[in-house]
């Protein structure tokens, strides 16, 4: 019971972490930086230009998307011209310029609010098009509430050069109760951490309280990067030493501030909102089973819950994340029953302002 217990409460905790991984700021103003993104290629009709959009912004591994047709729905202006990002391509060389919709078709389940459980089903989203000579360029813009992202809205939010150098804050609390044939426990863990990121050097503050049968643990470390790669090093009893379990997977620094979802979702689980987006209803219990079935638990699971990513300045300024769990398992001579709460809020703030001064007597100098 001991066992299931512990990884009801791990799993619930990786999970909100993981994929509250992304977020900046306390708040903020929401604030959209994307000028949009303007293809690499052209292409000789815009039907093709239509396809190539599909597959390059909306399709996945996750979500194949299938060309139904594609059809001109307004004139751009001259005015939202201004405002676009053009790459190269100068506005004097566009001899025609239009806002299209194409439909498409997906197979699988994409965001909830697209209803797009049958295959039979059509969608749209919007594109921009650009005639040049006798070619067409697309053009992706900022999706409309309730419209999966695009890859590129997604990339230019993610960008690691935003993360550089920044302060980040973390909390996340977990409550699993447990229950067999009347008898039942609870243990609420409460997980904090905040890391300060520079181009030199990282520090890094981890407390976690609530482990059943154990203290109250807090971990200080400070992290240089050198030519043979990343170092952390932390102080007990009054001497150095190196720490190889908080630097476990990162080569470099740049890659404690990588802001990237992409080892659990890509870009088509998340559907636009007002003030940034969201992982889709569907999609999230469509990840929830995959993580699920990723534990080799092999018992009855239940899971629940939501993400949402606020955008200011073109950055994530603030992830909240959400998760219930149920689990039921027949284990030692019991009927288990698990119940999990998990919620974490992930934020960074002092972009551009973070130092971290390394101790007088640090044993190593970046």
């Amino acid at each position: 019971m001991k066992k299931i217990f512990a990884l009801a409460t791990a799993a619930a905790g990786m999970l909100v972490a993981s994929i509250g991984l992304a977020a900046c700021g306390e708040g903020g103003n929401y604030s959209e930086a994307f000028a949009g993104a303007l293809s690499e290629e052209s292409y000789e009709t815009t039907d093709a230009a239509a396809t190539a959009f599909l597959q390059n912004e909306i399709a996945s591994a996750d979500t194949p998307a299938e060309f139904v047709s594609y059809a001109k729905t307004a004139d751009i202006t001259e005015e939202e011209l201004a405002q676009f990002d053009l790459g190269a391509l100068e506005p004097a060389s566009i001899q025609s310029m239009e806002w299209g919709q194409i439909t498409y078709t997906v197979t699988g389940n994409s965001a909830a609010s697209l209803a797009a459980t049958d295959t039979d089903e059509t969608l749209e989203v919007k594109v921009g098009m650009f005639g040049v000579g006798d070619a067409f360029y697309y053009f992706v813009p900022v999706a409309g509430t309730g419209e999966m992202i695009s890859k590129s809205y997604y990339e230019s939010v993610f960008d690691p050069s935003q993360y550089v150098n920044c302060t980040q804050t973390f909390k996340a609390v977990v409550k699993t109760t447990a229950s067999a044939q009347g008898y039942s426990t609870t243990v609420k863990v409460t997980t904090k951490y905040t890391i300060k990121v520079t181009e030199d050097a990282a520090s890094i503050d981890v407390s976690v309280s609530g482990v059943a049968g154990q203290p109250a643990t807090h971990i200080s470390a400070y992290i240089i990067e050198t030519a043979g790669g990343i170092t952390a090093y932390t102080k007990v009893g009054g001497v150095w030493s190196v720490n190889y379990d908080i630097v476990a997977g990162f080569d470099r620094l740049e890659d404690l501030f990588k802001v990237n979802l992409t080892d659990f979702v890509d870009y088509s689980y998340f559907e636009k909102t007002d003030s940034g987006f969201k992982l889709a209803p569907l999609k999230y219990r469509e990840f929830l089973n995959q993580y699920a079935e990723s534990l080799n638990y092999g018992g009855a699971l239940d899971f629940d819950g939501e993400a949402t990513y606020f955008v200011s300045e073109g950055r994530l300024a603030k992830a909240t994340t959400k998760l219930t769990l149920g689990m039921d398992q027949y284990a030692d001579g019991l009927s288990v029953s698990i119940s999990v709460s998990a919620s974490a809020t992930n934020s960074f703030s002092g972009f551009g302002t973070t130092t971290v001064t390394l101790p007088a007597d640090f044993p190593v100098q970046p």
